[in-house]
């Protein structure tokens, strides 16, 4: 899969809370082997609403032989996984900060933000 995150602000700016999105496409690669050239084909698959802030990181873990996807979003960290045609969310945590980054870290989660560094 390829995993986009998006942010959507309102006209009316930061009067209104922002919200974001997650969109999942499939990526199908074929290679012809006449000059090596890779050619993609990219469909969309699915997307699910965020309404507790812009997605600000996407990270893919793999733990238990099963790959998930951790979203970054306002002050929430959420792990999310696919099955049945859906994304399901199966983890949380409420982070006392705006998420805007997530690294992973054998079994650690580092978040990161503009005014108070890692935690």
């Amino acid at each position: 899969f390829l995993v986009v995150g998006t942010g959507i602000i309102d006209q009316d700016g930061e009067d209104v809370s922002s919200r974001g999105r997650i969109l999942l496409f499939e990526l199908n690669r074929s290679s012809t082997d006449a000059d090596d050239t890779v050619e993609a084909e990219v469909k969309y698959v699915y997307d699910k609403e965020i309404s507790i802030g812009p997605v600000t990181s996407l990270s893919n873990l793999t733990c238990e032989g099963k790959s998930r996807l951790v979203v970054g979003a306002g002050a929430e960290v959420t792990i999310e996984q696919w099955g049945n045609n859906k994304l399901l969310q199966v983890g949380f945590f409420h982070a006392n900060m705006h998420v805007q980054d997530i690294v992973l870290f054998k079994n650690f989660f580092l978040l990161s933000d503009a005014y108070d560094s890692l935690h």
